[in-house]
């Protein structure tokens, strides 16, 4: 998909399932925002696990 957007100003978006185990993975596949919900709202420290998702997301 992301092949076929090339040259737009479009972003894809994905939202469900997304946690800390498989977001290099989304981000790897082209996805340019990720909607997190328990991935981030399980943790116990909101800012922690978001630099955590971040860094994983970059790695990939």
């Amino acid at each position: 998909m992301k092949k076929n957007l090339s040259g737009t100003s479009v972003k894809i978006q994905m939202d469900g399932g997304i946690k800390l185990e498989n977001i290099r993975e989304v981000h790897s596949a082209g996805v340019d925002i990720a909607v997190v919900g328990t991935g981030l709202f399980s943790a116990s420290d909101y800012g922690s696990q978001i630099a955590k998702l971040k860094k994983a997301a970059e790695a990939g």
